[in-house]
This record gives C-alpha cells, sequence and structure tokens, in this order.
C-alpha cells in the first residue's frame, strides 16, 4: 500500500512538471564544462604516520543542506563519532564551507559545483575530504537533471546532478571515491540508470577499491532497490545497509509518507569487509543525518 501511494505521489508530480513546463527548458545555472570549476586545497599536516598505518578506514556521507548552517556541522562533526572519519563525502556544499570544514579537519579536499542556486545565490554541489592526497579528480555529470520550475518567468531551470570522483592511494591501494547527488522527484528507473552510470565510470577506472556515497533521494523500496541494484550486480556491498532512514524532516508536500522510508543516503564499497555503521542525528543542522561505516581491506 505505501509503495504504491510513493508512486503515485512521484507520478503526480512527475506529470505536473510535464505538463507546465516541459516547452520552456533552461539549463543556464547549471556548470556543463568538464572537470570546472574545480575548488581543491591540501590541509594536511606534516607527520601522518598515524594516519598510514591505519587498519581501518572510516567514511562518512553527509548531504549539509545547502551549507546554511556549517558552523553547527562542524561542531556535529568534532562532537561526535564522526570526528575520526577518513573520508568526507559531502553534498549540497559551497567552494567556502568545503574549505573551512576541510581546513578544520587538517584533510585535503576536492569540490566540484554542479550549479548555481538562483535562491541561495552561491554555488551548490559535492565536495571529497580526506586524510591522504588526491592524486586525481573529475567531474561526472549524472543522466537526469532535476527540475526547477518558476512559474513567474515561465521556465523550467534544469539543475545538473553530479558525482564528485577523487582518487587517492592508501597503503599502496588506489582507491577511487565518489560523492554523489541524484535528484529527488525523478522515476525509478531513472534513479537505476544514475547508478548504472557511476558503476560504469568507476569499471572504465579499473579500480580494485571503490567507495560510493552520497544523496540518493531514494523512498520507498522500489528507489532503494533500484539505486542499490546496479551496484550489487557488480560485486559492490551495501556498507550502510543496517543504518536504515537518514532524512530527518519531512517537506510538506510528503507529510503523508513514514519518515522510515526515506532511505536517501547511502554508503557502497567494493574491495573492502564491513566492520561497523551507524549514523549521528543531524537535526538542527541538516534536513539529512549523517550516515558512516568502517571498512578494512578485503582479504586476499
Amino acid at each position: 500500500m505505501r509503495t504504491c501511494i510513493f508512486t503515485y505521489a512521484k507520478l503526480l508530480l512527475s506529470y505536473l512538471y510535464l505538463c507546465i513546463f516541459c516547452s520552456c527548458v533552461s539549463y543556464q545555472y547549471s556548470y556543463v564544462e568538464k572537470n570546472k570549476p574545480l575548488f581543491s586545497e591540501n590541509y594536511l599536516p606534516e607527520d601522518r604516520a598515524n594516519i598510514e598505518n591505519k587498519d581501518t578506514i572510516k567514511v562518512v556521507s553527509f548531504n549539509i543542506e545547502f551549507s546554511l548552517k556549517i558552523k553547527k556541522a562542524i561542531d556535529l562533526i568534532f562532537n561526535s563519532t564522526l570526528r575520526d572519519a577518513d573520508i568526507f563525502l559531502l553534498q549540497e556544499m559551497d567552494e567556502t564551507s568545503a574549505a573551512k570544514i576541510a581546513e578544520e579537519l587538517q584533510m585535503s579536499y576536492i569540490y566540484y559545483p554542479s550549479i548555481y542556486h538562483p535562491k541561495h545565490k552561491k554555488n551548490v554541489g559535492n565536495a571529497i575530504l580526506t586524510s591522504y592526497p588526491i592524486t586525481e579528480s573529475n567531474k561526472l555529470i549524472l543522466p537526469h537533471p532535476s527540475s526547477y520550475p518558476k512559474i513567474s518567468k515561465w521556465k523550467n531551470y534544469k539543475f545538473n546532478k553530479i558525482a564528485s570522483q577523487a582518487i587517492i592511494e592508501v597503503q599502496g591501494k588506489k582507491i577511487s571515491l565518489y560523492s554523489i547527488h541524484t535528484a529527488a522527484f525523478n522515476t525509478t528507473q531513472n534513479k537505476l540508470e544514475c547508478s548504472q552510470e557511476i558503476v560504469d565510470h568507476a569499471q572504465k577506472n579499473q579500480s580494485e577499491y571503490t567507495l560510493v556515497g552520497g544523496d540518493f533521494n531514494s523512498m520507498g523500496q522500489a528507489d532503494i532497490s533500484a539505486s542499490i541494484g546496479p551496484f550489487i550486480e557488480n560485486n559492490y556491498t551495501w556498507s550502510s545497509k543496517s543504518v536504515g532512514y537518514s532524512g530527518n524532516h519531512k517537506r510538506a508536500l510528503l507529510s503523508f509518507i513514514p519518515l522510515e522510508a526515506f532511505v536517501l543516503d547511502h554508503i557502497l564499497s567494493k574491495g573492502f569487509d564491513v566492520i561497523s555503521s551507524g549514523k549521528v542525528s543531524a537535526e538542527g543542522v541538516s534536513d539529512h543525518d549523517a550516515i558512516w561505516v568502517s571498512l578494512a581491506f578485503k582479504k586476499p
């Protein structure tokens, strides 16, 4: 019954968008250049022996809701189990906030904005922060954008959704990292195709070790299966499976959907064993909780 309600709601919203705005599409706020613009810096300390010799890798995925409360987000990180993470995969970031968190944590980072948001008057995109040097980075534009309709201008602005990718090396092993954000009001098939795009990109890189995390905007079992399916079929582990729902706030339009259905954020891994996982409540900081997993390299 609940799945039917989710499907009906998404179809109704999609229908309204199509009827009103399909002929007035604009990408003027999206960054369409390959691997541009890029913001990056290395804040790593000189003494990193304690990092290099670690047996595990802790990964956090966190959508910080347009970086509106970045000071509270930093306080949350420093005063919770997120503090000892080695990798942060962040969404809805601007360049100033990404740099500030990286500097506070003494990490290297890359940040690709996907759009300039006309409402918030700033860049919005995905960042990757890590305790290891970043050797390479890329921006992958996902196949299905989100919509930002403006009735007053009779326009449907299309916001590109992206995956930010970075390559790091840990104990002589190359790891490919992806921080992703897919569109919220999208069909289940489109969500599957976005995940497949990332799987295909990772295969081309031929990385034995891959970590993918972010906001998949998966609401309900059909969306979850579509978002996770392409990874499972290609020997990834759904590392954050036991974490459960990560949305902590419902929009008025979606108030009829149980909060437990908002399993929005996921972390997937290839070449790793899962040791533990969990989430940290970010209520009052973001509409998403932060999720984390602790991993070890899979033994031969």
